[in-house]
Order: structure tokens, then C-alpha cells, then sequence
């Protein structure tokens, strides 16, 4: 099995693909030789053995979605080939080579061309259109004479990119992991809330019960209520006990005749009429009530219910801080308020606690009053590894090609309006080697270390990491200052790059290929070895690509128009801005876009950082 340079084994397969009669047996030595570097089930030939009756397109899916690097050889008939009618085997959608490809380019698997001899690189208008991807990848050239040492350059290749691979899924897994603590957080953090809401409610009834026992006792007290007369108190009683005020008058009537009748017989005197008074019933209580007397009104409490229920813990103070002076007894309207407003009733949510960050990275975020102050091209750092920020100002351009230019893409258009309303932050470089090492120092972005492809680390662009990777970095730093960090949106890195200009390329310098710099085709620059733009940002053009936020679509129908991230659509590819070292001046054009797997990792992709800034 191979080795990566730490030592460690890279797991990984290999897909040869290959046109018979078109050098097979350079495929065939290729593979010979491949065999010495890989175990023999790292590597896939040969599709011989389809069981009758299968469809092949979908077991060469299959045999291809079980390998991480497709290698195409392509000899010098290779694009020309043709059947026994004369058809160009290429357009023939059945075709093994072209089928293997296309199904390793829909899969997001690393490409690899190997040109045998003097075979050149396919154009994109000599491939049908599933297959134009493939002229964007870098190819390796094997020859005759050099074989040997050509292919061993072929296998550390093979070799980084298999253990590319395999960082990749580590890196995703890693990004699992904290999406899932993430959301453990979450639930914790609703089930608190829920339990301090049922805390609450639970008091409530409780400061409430005995009001409602008062308010009982008083009615049963003194049934006469505010404003009510006689009268209306008669009938409210003979509505309710109608039975025993009857039998309460039915006795007093009866007792006056009794009387009256006993007064005649003993005496001469006249009896006058006797008046009857009616005394008040007391109300019964309910049949389910306890026979023993009602108690008696609770007394009112000493201090208002508000602060009897305020905890102990959340007037505490740290004991290096002098305890305040003791708050008066807070008046009745403020108690009322404490009742009518849930909210009052909880005690003080305990302060955050501060990012769990290296101890040797001094962190110093802005204040509220500083970024709500920043004006455009104001620069800020907000730890001492911190990526230097600037900020962008707000404003409006047309993203995109028009359809007409040279070497634009269809995916470029169709040109829209983009308003950005709010300034917004971006760092001022791509991120260096000297940012991410300083993030797996401090324990983020899973411990893992890019290769450098023996350029130098320090203040050259970080490369070989991947969307999976970029994300990481930037959970890391807002997880370390407690500000919003992220990836730029698509729309906002074409809007940052043009600098204000509506010019389509950049001006100042750029390293592509043929852009005319020392490091052309061969390497990365050190950050800012170049002009800055008019928006003080450096290398939005050539260098690496940059990932975004933003996952890809074909074009841009229903684009979001307010600079947003597009999340929406082919969300297992993410795009990615600049161009890069190796590409030709074209693809440093500020509408050229490009599609990468977000686990994909090269020596021409990094990224860059921005952050959400307050609203004023």
C-alpha cells in the first residue's frame, strides 16, 4: 500500500481508462509499473467480465463510483479514433472510454489526462459537451524515452492525490462531528429554555393561587359587590339557591302566623303586621368541596411577588467585585409590571463563556462601537493569527457575462443586477499557510496540514484544501473571536474583485499563465507580491482559485439579486473564483466561474475569509 510523506498508509483505487489500438501497450506497461507502487486491488484495468444481460453504463458507473483517481490515457489517435462505420468513436455515447469519463466527472472522482509521446492535450471543441470538463484538468506526459522517471513522477502524484482524497473524507467527517455537537447545543440549549418556561408558568399559577383564594373568600364574604343593589342581589341569590331562600321564607311566614295566632288568644292587645326581614344565605360551597370551613384569606406578602421570586444566584457578584449598595424595596407598579411581563420573572442568563482557544493566540475583537464606527478601507485584526480585514463599502454592479466575449463560458450569464446594501468585511489576502497552521497549532481544522508542493509555507497561499477544509478554518476563527466568519458569497467576491471598475480583467499584475510574472506556470506567489485593487484587496485574480460559499448552477436564472449565498441546487460541487497560476488570462476574467467537488483538494485552490459586519 502506498505512503504518504508523514509515513502514513493512503488507502485509495485507481480507474486506468484507456482506448484499445491506441497505445494499449503503454497501458499496458503503465499498468505493470503502477503494480510495483499500489497493491494490485488499488487498481481497475479492464471491464471484461459483464454478466450477459447487464447494462454496462451502469456497472462502469458502479466500477468507477468504487474508485478516487480516474487515470485517462490519451495516445495521439485518441481523439480521432474511429469505428468499422467511420464514426468518431468519441460521439458515440456508448462508447467505453467516454462513458468511464463522463462518469467520473459526474461523480466529482480526480481526473487525471497522461498524454503518451507526443499526444496533445484535447481541446474543449474537439469533446461532446458531458466531456468538456476534462480539457480544464492538468495533465502528466509520459514518454518514451524518459518512462521510467516519467512514471514515477506519475505515482507521487497518484499518491498525494489518493491521500488528498483521504484527508478529504477525514476533513468531512470532522465537519460531521461539529455539525452534530452543533446541534446537540441546540437541543440542549431548547429543552432549557422549555424547562425554564414551564419553571416559569409554574410560578405564575403559584403567585396567582392565593389572589384567587382571596378573591373566593371575599365574594362568599360579602356577596353585595361594588355598585349592586338590593334588589340585584335578591335576584342573583334566588337565581343561584332559589330552593333555599324558598324554605327560608316559607318558615318565617309560618312562624308570624304562629305568633299572631298565640298573641290573640292571651291578649286584648292588637297584633300590628311584622315585618320579615330577609337575612342573607351563605353560598354553599360545591358538593365535591372538603365539609371542614373554609380558611382564611391568606395574608398579603411583605414585598412584591416579583422580588420574592427573583433567585438568590442572580444578584451574586465574584467576590473581587464590592457588593452594590441595597436596592430599595421596589414600589407596586413595578411589581404589577413583573407580573404582566413573563420575562421579568427569570433570573439573569449567566454570561457566555469565552471561546475555548489556544492560550497563546490574543484575541481582541472589536467592540460594538468600533465596527459600528469602521468606514470603507478601515482595516482591523482581531487576533493576533487573525487574517487582516478591510472593509468593503455597499454598492451595485451587473454580474456576469453579457454573451459575446472571448472566452467566456455560458454558465457565466445571464448578466444580472446585484445590490449589496450593507459594507461587509474581506481579508485583504487569501489565506496564508502562517493563518492555517496557526489554526491546527491551536487544535482547529482537524490537525490537518496541507502539503505545500515544496513552494514554502509561511506567507504563500495555503493550498491543497478543500471546501470541507475552508469551512472548518472559518468555524474555527468565529468559534475563537465570537464574530460572524465565513466563506465570501459569489456575488460578493465578483463585486470585491472588480474593485470598483467595470472592467472584465484585472490591472496591476497577476500570476497565470502568460500573465508575465516570475512564478508563471510554475508555482504559487507570497501573498501581495502584486497591486492591491481599488477596494485595497490583493490577488482576487490569478494565484489560486477561492472557494465560496455558494453551491453551483448552470447559470444564473434565479440568482439571488441581494448578494446572498445560492445554497440551493448542486450543493455536492461549490464554485469557486480568480483563476489560478496554471490557467491561461481568461480565466482571470472577473465573470469566470468554476465547479469543484467540495471534498476536492489541488495546488491551485485556497480561499480567503469575510465577515458579517453590524447594521447600522
Amino acid at each position: 500500500m502506498p505512503v504518504s510523506d508523514s509515513g502514513e498508509a493512503v488507502a485509495g483505487k485507481i480507474f486506468i481508462n484507456y482506448r484499445r489500438g491506441d497505445d494499449a501497450g503503454f497501458a499496458q506497461a503503465l499498468f505493470a509499473h503502477l503494480t510495483q507502487a499500489f497493491p494490485p486491488e488499488a487498481l481497475f484495468m479492464d471491464v471484461d467480465n459483464i454478466e450477459p444481460g447487464l447494462d454496462f453504463v451502469r456497472v462502469l458507473n458502479e466500477q468507477v463510483a468504487q474508485c478516487d483517481v480516474l487515470i485517462s490515457v490519451i495516445g495521439k489517435d485518441w481523439i480521432e479514433a474511429r469505428d468499422e462505420a467511420g464514426t468518431r468513436r468519441l460521439d458515440n455515447p456508448d462508447d467505453f472510454v467516454r462513458v468511464e469519463i463522463e462518469s467520473a466527472l459526474n461523480q466529482d472522482k480526480r481526473v487525471i489526462p497522461v498524454l503518451v509521446g507526443q499526444a496533445q492535450m484535447p481541446k474543449p471543441d474537439q469533446l461532446p459537451e458531458t466531456m468538456k470538463p476534462l480539457a480544464r484538468r492538468n495533465a502528466v506526459r509520459l514518454s518514451h524515452e524518459r518512462f521510467r522517471s516519467d512514471t514515477q513522477g506519475l505515482i507521487a502524484a497518484l499518491q498525494r492525490a489518493l491521500e488528498s482524497v483521504e484527508d478529504a473524507r477525514k476533513a468531512e467527517a470532522e465537519v460531521a462531528r461539529l455539525a452534530a455537537e452543533a446541534n446537540e447545543r441546540r437541543d440542549e440549549e431548547r429543552k432549557r429554555d422549555e424547562r425554564a418556561q414551564q419553571e416559569l408558568e409554574s410560578q405564575r399559577k403559584a403567585e396567582q393561587l392565593p389572589k384567587k383564594i382571596e378573591e373566593r373568600e371575599a365574594e362568599a364574604l360579602n356577596p353585595l359587590q361594588d355598585g349592586e343593589e338590593a334588589d340585584g342581589l335578591v335576584v342573583r341569590l334566588r337565581a343561584r339557591h332559589s330552593p333555599v331562600i324558598g324554605l327560608a321564607i316559607g318558615l318565617a311566614v309560618f312562624g308570624a302566623i304562629g305568633v299572631w295566632a298565640f298573641n290573640r288568644q292571651t291578649t286584648p292587645v292588637p297584633v300590628l303586621p311584622i315585618p320579615v326581614a330577609v337575612a342573607p344565605v351563605p353560598v354553599q360551597a360545591p358538593a365535591a368541596a372538603p365539609a371542614s370551613p373554609r380558611p382564611s384569606p391568606a395574608p398579603a406578602p411583605s414585598s412584591p411577588p416579583a422580588a420574592q421570586s427573583k433567585p438568590e444566584a442572580a444578584g451574586k457578584l465574584p467576590e473581587s467585585v464590592p457588593s452594590p449598595e441595597p436596592a430599595p424595596e421596589p414600589s407596586a407598579a413595578p411589581a404589577a409590571q413583573s407580573k404582566s411581563d413573563p420575562a421579568a420573572k427569570l433570573p439573569e442568563p449567566p454570561p457566555s463563556p469565552a471561546p475555548n482557544a489556544s492560550a497563546s493566540i490574543a484575541v481582541t475583537p472589536l467592540s460594538r462601537i468600533s465596527e459600528l464606527t469602521l468606514k470603507p478601507k478601515d482595516t482591523f485584526r482581531e487576533c493576533a493569527n487573525c487574517p487582516e480585514m478591510i472593509v468593503v463599502p455597499a454598492g451595485s454592479y451587473t454580474m456576469g457575462s453579457p454573451g459575446f466575449e472571448t472566452g467566456e463560458y455560458p454558465h457565466e450569464g445571464p448578466q444580472h443586477r446585484v445590490t449589496l446594501a450593507r459594507p461587509f468585511a474581506v481579508a485583504k489576502f487569501a489565506l496564508t499557510f502562517d493563518d492555517w497552521d496557526a489554526c491546527a497549532a491551536a487544535g482547529g481544522c482537524g490537525g490537518y496540514k496541507p502539503g505545500d508542493a515544496g513552494w514554502g509555507r509561511g506567507r504563500r497561499p495555503v493550498i491543497n484544501v478543500s471546501w470541507h477544509d475552508a469551512e472548518a478554518y472559518v468555524a474555527w476563527l468565529a468559534k475563537l473571536t465570537g464574530k460572524p466568519y465565513r466563506l465570501l458569497t459569489e456575488a460578493e467576491y465578483e463585486y470585491a474583485a472588480r474593485g470598483g471598475t467595470r472592467t472584465d480583467y484585472p490591472s496591476g499584475g497577476a500570476n497565470c499563465k502568460g500573465c508575465g510574472s516570475q512564478w508563471d506556470s510554475k508555482q504559487t506567489a507570497p501573498v501581495g507580491s502584486f497591486a492591491a485593487n481599488g477596494f485595497g484587496l490583493y490577488d482576487m485574480a490569478g494565484n489560486v482559485w477561492e472557494w465560496t460559499e455558494d453551491c453551483y448552477h448552470d447559470s444564473y436564472k434565479g440568482a439571488p439579486a441581494d448578494g446572498s449565498a445560492w445554497t440551493g441546487g448542486d450543493c455536492g460541487n461549490r464554485v469557486e473564483r480568480g483563476g489560478s497560476w496554471f490557467l491561461t488570462p481568461d480565466y482571470l476574467r472577473f465573470p469566470s466561474r468554476n465547479r469543484l467537488a467540495t471534498g476536492y483538494r489541488d495546488d491551485n485552490l485556497g480561499f480567503r475569509v469575510a465577515r458579517t459586519l453590524l447594521a447600522r
